[in-house]
């Protein structure tokens, strides 16, 4: 569990896929995001946080680690209504708080990574835009699998915390 946590933020829990799955429609059905199922999120259940209100799933992000202190931000998604409110800060906030944290207990440097549609939104938390072709282990792992590989516009992002 958290020993820090921002309000609304938490650890999501097995009784949260459904509502997860449901946020995520929308971002599959449009190719933001590759289809996830209830089993692919119920593996990455420790590595993954939502926010809330008032009991409904606002948005959601999880965390993949490719060992050697790389992780991956993926699944990063916000209810449409609830954007430019500060959910999807909240979210990526608590990620670099449990990295900073992995950090200390590692004391060595972690890496996170995302690929994303909007780099201007992860550069507030001091991401920088590199080459994607820095992540041959993202490449191999998902993005071979996605239809837009031939031609993926999204932007490689990073922060060494």
């Amino acid at each position: 569990m958290n020993v820090y946590s921002i309000p609304g933020v938490r650890y999501a829990c097995e009784s949260d896929i459904q509502q997860i799955l449901s946020l995520m429609e929308s971002y599959v059905a449009s190719g933001v995001l590759l289809p996830r199922s209830a089993a692919d999120i119920l593996k990455n259940l420790p590595a993954t946080w939502v926010s809330e209100e008032s009991g409904k799933i606002t948005g959601t992000i999880s965390l993949v680690d490719y060992g050697n202190n790389l992780f991956e931000a993926r699944a990063f998604v916000v209810k449409p209504e609830y954007q430019k409110k500060g959910t999807g800060k909240a979210l990526v906030q608590e990620v670099i708080h449990y990295l900073n944290a992995k950090k200390k207990s590692l004391n060595q440097n972690v890496t996170l990574f995302a690929l994303t549609y909007v780099p201007e939104f992860f550069k507030q938390f001091g991401l920088s835009i590199v080459s994607k072709e820095k992540f041959p282990q993202k490449i191999f792992d998902v993005c071979q699998y996605c239809k837009k590989a031939d031609n993926c516009q999204e932007v490689a992002v990073e922060l060494i915390i």
